[in-house]
């Protein structure tokens, strides 16, 4: 039986991140309602993010650190790497964490409340961009599910991501079945892996994370025009062709439509949830795929 107080083991990974790793791993440790096992992989750095999560799982019997020394050249590699070898086996639940977000005090226990209330497997929610100098934007995620939209995204920033620890068992098995090949972004494959294995889903409309906004960002918000210029530029340079290609050959038979620009465009209306975004993404298809 679950305790008062479920067990949520997050997942962080980390590189070059110690001007923002203070704020973001409190915000985590304080999180109410839950208990929380904090458990860290940092790539290769070149400032003191390692040394700084060391002293810090010095201090916390909650905070583990995995061996250091190793380049993986990608969050989504080291990512795979956590998931790989923590062991959630005395975890109620399971969540991701990016190195330089602010988590809402009870981000966690929303979601764990969430989860038992709809009895789903994994949720996620909206977040609050914010910048250095005070400015903030609310990012919706939240639209309506389409049929097919995990062909094309992720549910939203990985960091809202929460996981029942019995479904994500499931998929670490099934991961690391395939870890020797080529992956989309960490956060995309497991909401694929959800949706179409049958795991419910749910996106929360309300924000539980601030997204910082900054220059090392790997992605970041990409609002308005400046994300749609983005979101060209990768499909007319073949990356998210690639990375769409990526996410097929996982799944084998079990991806449920062809991935040429034909199929795209016949099942154009399920593949965003925000419909400006699938009918941006016809056009762009239709031009550059």
């Amino acid at each position: 039986m679950m305790s008062s107080h479920p067990n949520v083991y997050v997942l962080m990974a980390v590189y070059n991140g110690e001007r923002w790793l203070a704020q973001q791993v409190q915000s985590v440790l304080d999180q109410v309602g839950v208990s929380v096992w904090l458990y860290i992989s940092v790539d290769l750095s070149t400032d003191g993010s390692f040394d700084y999560c060391r002293d810090l799982a010095a201090r916390h019997e909650h905070v583990e650190v995995l061996p250091y020394g190793a380049s993986f050249g990608s969050a989504t590699t080291n990512f795979s790497r956590l998931i790989s070898e923590v062991d959630v086996s005395k975890a109620d639940f399971v969540a991701f964490c990016d190195q330089d977000d602010v988590w809402n005090p009870d981000k966690l226990l929303r979601s764990v409340n969430t989860l038992l209330e709809r009895s789903c497997s994994a949720v996620s929610s909206d977040v609050v961009a914010f910048w250095s100098d005070g400015r903030q934007n609310r990012i919706v995620k939240s639209q309506p599910q389409r049929k097919f939209d995990y062909v094309l995204e992720a549910a939203g920033p990985g960091s809202t991501y929460v996981v029942d620890a019995k479904v994500w068992s499931v998929y670490r098995q099934w991961l690391h079945d395939r870890i020797d090949m080529e992956l989309p972004p960490h956060d995309w494959v497991l909401y694929a892996f959800c949706r179409i294995y049958g795991y419910e889903w749910f996106i929360m409309p309300e924000s539980t994370v601030r997204y910082r906004q900054h220059d090392a960002n790997v992605l970041g918000a990409n609002l308005g025009f400046r994300g749609r210029l983005l979101r060209m530029a990768s499909i007319r340079n073949g990356e998210f062709r690639q990375d769409v290609a990526r996410l097929s050959k996982l799944f084998g038979s079990d991806f449920p439509i062809e991935t040429s620009r034909y199929s795209l465009l016949k099942h154009w209306p399920h593949l965003r949830r925000k419909r400006v975004e699938a009918i941006v993404f016809s056009l762009l298809c239709l031009a550059f795929w």
